[in-house]
């Protein structure tokens, strides 16, 4: 398939992207779990499902139950943003794959059990969202200038 002019020097590969996306969205999940795994076992709260997929623990911020989970979401952003540099390697799709990976997570709670009702929830993970998608953006950005060899260094002359 030929390049296409919006997509730069890349081949446009939708089988490609879907896997980059389903590679993207094991790590946030699988990454999330065994952080909510370790977090609930250091606070003594039981470990639940309702925790990744609901906004019940965020009603009520003075509980262990939902700093665990604030911890956690937060928490995640390193693993997230290592997945991003790793996976998707660019930072101009950054914002695509880190949106992506939140739209999945809202659908999966909205088949769970409905619409998260709590602000906290919604605050909590957009932050992190947000969040992923600068710091992933820069540190892809910096791996990307990296990989570019320059040369800095002048041809030498001899002094007579």
């Amino acid at each position: 398939m030929p390049p296409l002019g919006f997509y730069g020097k890349e081949v446009f590969d939708p089988l490609y992207i879907v896997a980059q996306i389903v590679a993207v969205q094991s790590l946030y999940f699988m990454s999330l779990g065994a952080i909510y795994w370790v977090m609930d076992g250091l606070m003594g709260v039981p470990l639940s499902l309702d925790q990744m997929f609901t906004s019940e623990p965020y009603s009520n911020m003075s509980t262990r139950i939902a700093w665990a989970s604030v911890f956690t979401v937060f928490l995640n952003v390193p693993v997230s943003i290592m997945g991003l540099m790793w996976i998707v390697e660019r930072a101009k799709k950054c914002l695509d794959f880190c949106t992506t990976v939140f739209a999945i997570h809202l659908m999966a709670c909205l088949i769970y059990k409905g619409l998260p009702q709590h602000w906290e929830w919604w605050g909590c993970h957009i932050f992190a969202t947000v969040t992923t998608v600068l710091l992933g953006e820069y540190c892809c950005a910096m791996r990307e200038i990296r990989e570019i060899p320059i040369s800095t260094s002048a041809p030498r002359r001899q002094v007579s």
